[in-house]
Formats: structure tokens, sequence, C-alpha cells
């Protein structure tokens, strides 16, 4: 081997692990990048714990439901306050509808039983829809915008980086 292909053949390596390098290089700041956005998403997600309403609406819920099972036992029932209290310190209600059923109502934070449901707040035993669904609702639209945040920042981060510091060839 001549000395001009022995030094060709150096060349070529040391260009090699340069490029190698900047490779590598690259991509630890694009796994920077990734890292930094999972800490946005981090920041921006919901807390996985639940609230104290948020508590007192799922034990209601279930608790009315039970006491309504516990009352349609086939024995007589009468209307009005019985004497268990709800989590707000209210005392159940129990209401006969027209049809012989039973409703268990939670006078809700307000501590106010409205039948007509103005307030909103009133849990009983016949809603028409689960009363946590809202809960649900907001935290999944909380991971939406924590994740669109964090791909966010990704996409900004990246787009800056190959701007800035794209490999010349």
């Amino acid at each position: 081997m001549s000395g001009l292909t022995v030094a060709r053949i150096r060349l070529r390596a040391i260009n090699n692990m340069l490029r190698n390098t900047a490779a590598v290089r690259h991509t630890a700041n694009l796994v920077g990048i990734t890292g930094l956005s999972l800490v946005v998403v981090a920041l921006f997600a919901p807390n996985v714990k639940m609230g104290a309403e948020e508590f007192r609406t799922y034990y209601e819920y279930h608790k009315v439901q039970r006491l309504q099972e516990e009352l349609s036992d086939g024995r007589p029932v009468e209307a009005g306050e019985i004497e268990e209290n709800d989590l707000w310190g209210t005392p159940y209600v129990v209401r006969i509808a027209d049809d012989g059923g039973i409703e268990v109502r939670s006078a809700g934070a307000n501590m106010e039983v409205e039948f007509s449901d103005s307030d909103g707040d009133d849990i009983w035993s016949g809603m028409p829809r689960d009363p946590m669904e809202p809960y649900r609702i907001g935290r999944k639209w909380a991971w939406i915008r924590a994740f669109a945040s964090g791909g966010a920042v990704w996409i900004l981060l990246c787009g800056w980086y190959w701007c800035t510091f794209r490999p010349r060839r």
C-alpha cells in the first residue's frame, strides 16, 4: 500500500468518526428536547387524585343508590327526611313518586333540597346521567391540553434546532 492510500483510509476513518460524533450529539440534543417536552406535559397534566368536591359527589351518588335499594325492599316507607346525614351534614330526603317508586335525595353543597333541581347540585337516586361525567370530561380535556402543549413545545424546539444546527453536507 502506498502512503497516499493509507492517508486516504485514515482521512475516511476520521471523517466517519466526526460524522458519527455529530450524529450522537444531534441524537442527544433531540433526546433532551423530548425530555423537556415531557416535563411540559407533566406540568400541565391534571391531578390524578380526586378533589374533595369530586369525592363527595362520587360518594353521595353511590350512597343514595344504596339507600334506595335498602328502602325498596317492600317495607312501607314514609316520605320525608331520614336519620342519616350526607357528607355536607344535611339529612337525606325520601320522596315517593307518583308511580310508587322511591327516590332518595342528597341536598348537595348548598344544603338545600330542590325537587325541581333548579340549583343543579342535588344528587338523587334517579338521576338521568352520572354526576361524575363533568369531572371525567374535564379531566379528559386537561390531558388533551397537556399533551398538546408538550407536543407543541417539541415541534417548536425541533424546528428551531433543525434550523439552527442542521447538519451541513
